[in-house]
């Protein structure tokens, strides 16, 4: 009797060691199944790009965190700036031969005060704006047949001449006259005239002169 009831002790305790490694074995192989029928989470990347910042946000079962970082590298171009550079710069507009024209009459017009320009470039002071005028020696000059004919026996003759600053007459101008063919002799010896030239600061400058011819019979 005894002998049976150790026999028996024995074998439940076989039973139970059996049972408790088949149950450790299940579990194990359950843990087993579903770690490998579970799919790994999907990493789903939000990539935004703008023309200052990229953004980047990553989105998974755990985690919602978003990170934005400053764009260092380069900016992605508008297509506003792509059409300006695609266009090719607009010609320079040329000025109007009139236009041209009319600013250099308008440019060349305006002059100093007392003071006058000729084709050579030269500017003529008046004789009040000069520290010593042009002396110029005058020649005579008869009385021409018409005048004469009319009773004329003496009289004046005033011309205006520029001379430049080496002392030669450039142009000349009748601004009181007989009427008669006197003025013309006179006018073209004034433009023949050898005169010393005007000075002012130590320098021979051009100027502008008015000579009183008096006619002699």
């Amino acid at each position: 009797m005894e002998n049976l009831l150790y026999f028996d002790k024995d074998t439940k305790e076989v039973k139970f060691y059996i049972v408790l490694c088949y149950s450790i074995f299940f579990h194990i192989l359950l843990v087993i199944l579903i770690n490998f029928l579970t799919p790994n989470p999907v990493d789903i990347t939000d990539l935004r790009v703008t023309t200052n910042t990229v953004q980047i946000s990553s989105k998974t079962p755990n985690s919602n965190k978003q990170s934005l970082l400053k764009h260092r590298d380069k900016v992605q171009p508008t297509k506003e700036f792509v059409k300006s550079i695609g266009k090719p710069s607009p010609a320079p507009k040329e000025i109007p031969a009139e236009k041209v024209s009319t600013a250099q009459k308008m440019q060349e017009a305006v002059t100093p005060s007392g003071q006058s320009t000729n084709d050579s470039k030269e500017f003529f002071s008046a004789e009040s704006t000069v520290d010593k005028t042009a002396q110029c020696t005058l020649p005579e000059i008869n009385i021409t047949d018409d005048a004469a004919n009319a009773g004329i026996t003496s009289g004046s003759v005033i011309i205006e001449v520029q001379i430049n600053s080496v002392g030669k007459v450039i142009e000349a101008k009748l601004i009181k006259g007989t009427g008669y063919k006197i003025d013309q002799v006179a006018l073209a010896a004034a433009k023949e005239l050898d005169c010393k030239p005007a000075w002012r600061e130590k320098h021979s400058v051009g100027v502008i002169k008015r000579i009183t011819w008096m006619i002699v019979p």
